[in-house]
């Protein structure tokens, strides 16, 4: 579905704000609760979890930058930041650091195709 929106707002010239807002809300939700289960409690199936390299925690913060029709110029340098996370992690699962289920592979591949196309989109609003 990701990429299928994505699809249409390349097509359209546009932006589906309402998506952004559903990433950023679910994967830095996820995130947060990943970080503070490696990080505030001794679980031990949690530490050194590199889910936390899609699952960003502080996606939540980018929240409003996503509603806006111009967002501020860190917003590119931020979405630059994802695009390089989920080469990392794609980097740790190829090497062996960690392994990853299958089944997040179409996840991440919408993910990273919808962070290009923001990318691409965002530049070109401030190009213009």
């Amino acid at each position: 579905m990701i990429l299928w929106i994505t699809y249409n707002d390349y097509k359209k010239d546009t932006r589906t704000k309402w998506l952004d807002v559903a990433i950023y809300t679910i994967t830095g939700s996820i995130g947060t609760l990943l970080f503070l289960l490696w990080f505030a409690t001794d679980h031990t199936a949690t530490a050194n979890n590199y889910n936390v390299l899609w699952a960003f925690p502080l996606n939540l913060i980018i929240i409003y930058q996503a509603t806006k029709t111009v967002p501020k110029r860190w917003y590119i340098g931020f979405i630059k930041l994802l695009i390089i996370l989920l080469v990392l992690m794609t980097l740790h699962w190829i090497v062996g650091v960690q392994g990853f289920s299958f089944a997040l592979i179409p996840f991440l591949i919408a993910l990273f195709f919808r962070y290009l196309y923001l990318l691409r989109f965002d530049k070109k609003v401030y190009s213009a």
